[in-house]
């Protein structure tokens, strides 16, 4: 019989003690066994089945044996609450009649050590808790799991809290980068909404202006188009499609290489030139040709025009190199909000998208 079988078999009976014998002999072999909340006369002690140590009852009228309990776990069967213990495997010769007699069964440590464990003077008093069993490891040559703590290395959870960290970005993480460098400049924030003109005019007249913080690699911050293309569409790109097909260049774009979340802008017309519209690269899926990926895009970025017309099949996927607008409070930034920024000292109009990205300018 089988543990699991065994624990079957005493929730046909789970109002008595049932003990776990292993099969075939003289001699015999004690391999467990089960032990209900409520005694002969209904009390409850569970207090003392949760603290139990050893078990001592007679086998037959001339032996007598104590079981030495391994661990233990709770059943339920038929409204009755038992206990299940596999103890140290221990051979006894005889069985008797296989019937224990009432009040023949002592628990160690019994009663009265229980009202000591459990009282405000035992110092080592701990609650006792039903035993781990693992979730995926089983004891050797049986389909029990064994009564073990799984490692927590597979929790990915508290792995990631007290190993490895968890990396965030600025898709992952409420729209801000986890950390960030650059410089401070002075700006004045207008509305979309105002004409470059009207923001010249207003901060000629009201030159309010506030400190800001911005990501790009020059003092002040600016509009740039990397001046080679990440990639070549393979294939034209229709005003009614979102996923562009694109290959590889042969330029050196390591430092170019495009990311979920990067603005871009595509080529038009003989040579370099460019239209309004900015795209912003919602996923990269690669193909199975290692020359080419699919860029799904958000078309017409932050309000700007969509092309009516296609875009040819050997122009240029350009990024806009990333810069990001903050608002500068004390020592602490906050992101801004869709708009237009005036620079001090240059005097150029940075469109700001809703993510604080710069994607384009009023020289641009």
């Amino acid at each position: 019989m089988t543990q699991e079988e065994f624990i079957l078999t005493a929730k046909t009976a789970p109002y008595q003690v049932n003990v776990w014998v292993a099969e075939g002999g003289p001699p015999y072999i004690v391999q467990g066994l089960s032990i209900p909340v409520l005694d002969a006369n209904t009390v409850n002690v569970e207090d003392i089945l949760q603290q139990l140590e050893y078990v001592t009852l007679p086998t037959d009228e001339s032996e007598v044996v104590t079981l030495d309990i391994v661990n233990r776990s709770i059943h339920y069967s038929n409204g009755y609450t038992f206990y299940f213990y596999p103890v140290v495997n221990l051979t006894i010769t005889t069985l008797g009649n296989k019937r224990v007699e009432t009040g023949s069964v002592i628990f160690t440590p019994g009663l009265n050590d229980i009202n000591f464990i459990t009282s405000p003077y035992n110092v080592l008093y701990g609650n006792a808790e039903t035993p781990q069993q693992s979730s995926y490891i089983y004891q050797a040559g049986s389909s029990i799991k064994a009564y073990i703590q799984d490692s927590l290395l597979s929790d990915t959870g508290w792995k990631n809290a007290r190993y490895e960290g968890t990396k965030t970005s600025a898709e992952t993480y409420t729209g801000q980068d986890p950390a960030v460098a650059g410089n401070v400049f002075e700006g004045i924030a207008y509305s979309s909404q105002l004409t470059d003109g009207q923001v010249v005019s207003q901060s000629i007249s009201t030159p309010l202006y506030i400190d800001y913080f911005h990501t790009g690699k020059q003092e002040l911050p600016t509009y740039s188009l990397l001046q080679t293309p990440s990639y070549i569409l393979t294939e034209a790109f229709l005003p009614s499609s979102s996923r562009i097909v694109a290959g590889l260049t042969y330029f050196d774009i390591t430092a170019n290489r495009i990311q979920v979340g990067d603005l871009v802008r595509i080529a038009t017309g003989s040579g370099v030139s460019f239209i309004p519209e900015v795209m912003k690269v919602l996923n990269i899926v690669p193909t199975q040709n290692a020359g080419v990926i699919y860029l799904d895009v958000k078309r017409g970025w932050s309000g700007t025009q969509i092309n009516t017309n296609s875009y040819a099949g050997d122009k240029g996927v350009y990024k806009i190199e990333p810069v990001k607008v903050y608002e500068l409070r004390g020592n602490k930034i906050q992101g801004v909000t869709k708009g237009k920024v005036v620079v001090r000292g240059t005097n150029d109009i940075l469109y700001i998208d809703p993510t604080g990205l710069v994607y384009t300018g009023s020289f641009s």
